[in-house]
């Protein structure tokens, strides 16, 4: 799948440009390609986006516009400068209500446009990945998006999904994809009363990243395959020991010694066999782990240590995926007797703070930089008294 992922404040700023008059009008976005597998998922991070002035364009009515050249190669040329690989142009079919599409002269102009990127723009850039050309059109209610590559046999593709970061967070289905109707799997009927076909259709199209297997991981990833999640990452390196017998979902004596990811997704495999779930059964912070946690659309983490979390949060902040961490703990107080804690924090990128910016301490900085440390750096950095402990 194609997703296209980018802030509200940044998409409302950019529509409301749009569809401010009763003129055609372009303007740019930069962003970041990241690729997994058959998954593409283009990043547009906060910026200050180029929105054209009317002096810039050389023609501009109702119906059509077209930039003057000067301005034109001035854009190409911050995009040079910059570290991106995923260049947007966005306009707009104002007239229209809604489901609008890319019209013949849209084709034209983007191919065009497509040919001047391959031919000149990326033989100047000093980036080894080429140039992602992507273009929206957008109309009062909807938006088209799809990707223009003149040097494939399909010169368009069109992006799955656009997912807009707010408190809400939204997940548009652009107007020329087409959709064809999937019955609902029955195992989900008795959700249809607070869940309907739609918002369970866009469930089932959401990849979620799940890491920690345990007591809590294991009832969180049954919990999200009964809600109708398809595509789950799921983390642990942990083999299953006698003493989490107690609370892992499902576990029985004879899987002692057994990954606990592998486990717990054959458990949920077999509740439902048309899940996709992908198993890593390494470290958070290993190369494979990081590459599929970058392409999820969320994140949850069930971790019992800080070192986890932290590496989450940074893939959150970095790739702009909403983050769940959640965590449980008994505490036996000799002179207050037994505590129940929990925890629950929730990061959306671009929306509220994330576990490093808050003004409560989240994150416990001593733990990490042990961790993060091999024998040699830590032996050194105790001697020089970067380490009391």
């Amino acid at each position: 799948m194609i997703k296209l992922r980018m802030s509200e404040t940044l998409w409302d700023e950019v529509t409301k440009y749009h569809l401010a008059n009763k003129v055609e009008r372009l303007s740019f976005l930069f962003g970041r390609m990241v690729k997994e597998g058959d998954d593409q998922i283009i990043i547009i991070p906060p910026q200050k986006p180029y929105l054209l002035s009317d002096d810039c364009f050389k023609t501009q009515n109702g119906v059509n516009v077209k930039l003057h050249l000067d301005v034109q190669k001035s854009i190409y040329a911050k995009f040079l400068a910059s570290d991106f690989d995923v260049i947007i142009n966005i306009h707009d079919h104002w007239f229209s209500k809604e489901k609008t599409l890319f019209s013949a002269t849209d084709d034209t102009c983007d191919i065009r446009q497509d040919k001047f990127i391959r031919d000149t723009l990326e033989p100047l850039m000093n980036k080894k990945s080429t140039v992602t050309n992507l273009s929206l059109v957008l109309d009062q209610k909807t938006v088209a998006a799809r990707i223009t590559n003149t040097t494939k046999k399909n010169v368009f593709e069109a992006v799955d999904q656009i997912q807009i970061l707010s408190r809400k967070i939204k997940l548009i289905t652009p107007n020329n994809i087409k959709e064809s109707a999937v019955p609902i799997n029955s195992v989900f009927n008795r959700q249809q009363l607070v869940i309907n076909n739609e918002t369970q259709s866009k469930l089932s199209k959401l990849k979620v990243g799940l890491v920690g297997a345990g007591g809590l991981g294991s009832i969180l990833a049954e919990g999200l395959i009964r809600l109708g999640i398809e595509h789950i990452t799921l983390i642990d390196d942990d083999l299953i020991e006698q003493t989490n017998l107690n609370r892992l979902q499902g576990v029985k004596f004879t899987d002692v010694g057994k990954p606990k990811a592998q486990v717990i997704a054959e458990q949920i495999q077999r509740l439902v066999p048309t899940v996709c779930i992908d198993v890593v059964i390494n470290k958070v912070n290993s190369e494979v782990a990081l590459e599929k946690l970058r392409t999820c659309d969320v994140l949850i983490g069930a971790v019992d240590n800080d070192l986890p979390r932290y590496i989450l949060n940074k893939i959150s902040a970095a790739y702009l995926i909403p983050y769940t961490d959640l965590a449980t703990r008994i505490f036996n107080q000799k002179k207050k007797g037994i505590d129940f804690k929990q925890r629950l924090f929730v990061s959306i990128p671009t929306v509220t703070s994330c576990l490093e910016c808050t003004q409560v301490e989240l994150l416990n900085n001593k733990e990490i930089n042990h961790a993060l440390a091999d024998s040699y750096m830590e032996n050194l950095y105790r001697d020089r008294g970067y380490l009391l402990s």
